[in-house]
């Protein structure tokens, strides 16, 4: 119930906050012209909640928080570093009774690619309405990367003569991360607004501090997020 609580809340907030941003970049749609500039450097934050799929079935949704750099080699592709620090927590309701708190961190270098690429833009026949709903459809993107995990366990069972019970409290794992979301990229405006979730694929069995499990552990996130443009400029005919 209190899982269920916490979706409502986030859901609302997410709808909230799509209205205010549709509001106030559809009141600034900026005009048409054959070229534009934009910034090619970018530092952001990002907030939310965790999942994670493990041998643990019983999961509670917790918090995260994030930091991003990103590079952009054109107003659509970029590449960045990404930094992650939240908690994991899951159990089981059988025995042996496992449970797991991971306060993990994360770091990754990561891809990006949006829609925005693949669309030209029209410069002969402007129309503010029609110009605000391709830059919201632009603004779709797909991500990969690749990184490292830090997990340091909490709470976790040990039992010398139970094996599924074996594992570390602390241990670094690879992750591969795939993104999708969408942001404010397309509005040529130096504060970027936007959602993403993301599934890390860790490269391990320890995320939820016992590795005799069957499969890989794997985790997500779903934040809202924030980012400012900045540094020197470059130039695209979109």
């Amino acid at each position: 119930m209190n899982n269920q609580r916490t979706i409502c809340i986030v859901m609302n907030k997410v709808l909230q906050f799509a209205i205010l941003l549709s509001i106030f970049y559809l009141s600034g749609a900026p005009e048409a012209s054959a070229q534009r500039t934009y910034k090619k450097l970018s530092l952001g934050l990002e907030g939310g909640s965790t999942h994670h799929w493990s041998d643990m079935p019983v999961v509670d949704i917790r918090k995260h928080f994030g930091a991003t750099a990103d590079y952009f080699l054109t107003p659509y592709t970029l590449v960045g570093l990404e930094f992650q620090r939240g908690t994991l927590v899951g159990s089981e309701k059988q025995q042996p009774f496992r449970k797991f708190r991971n306060h993990y961190k994360s770091y990754s270098l990561t891809g990006k690619v949006h829609l925005g690429e693949f669309f030209s833009r029209n410069t002969t026949d402007y129309n503010p309405k029609r110009e605000f709903m391709y830059n919201m459809l632009k603004g779709g993107y797909l991500g990969v990367g690749f990184g490292i995990m830090f997990d340091k366990q909490r709470y976790s069972i040990r039992n010398a003569k139970d094996e599924s019970t074996y594992g570390f409290d602390k241990v670094t794992e690879f992750i591969f991360p795939l993104n999708i979301g969408w942001d404010t990229s397309a509005f040529e405006k130096r504060l970027i607004a936007g959602i993403k979730g993301q599934v890390n694929f860790v490269q391990g069995d320890n995320m939820d501090g016992y590795d005799q499990g069957d499969y890989n552990d794997v985790f997500g996130t779903v934040a809202l997020t924030l980012k400012y443009r900045f540094g020197f400029e470059g130039r695209s005919r979109f």
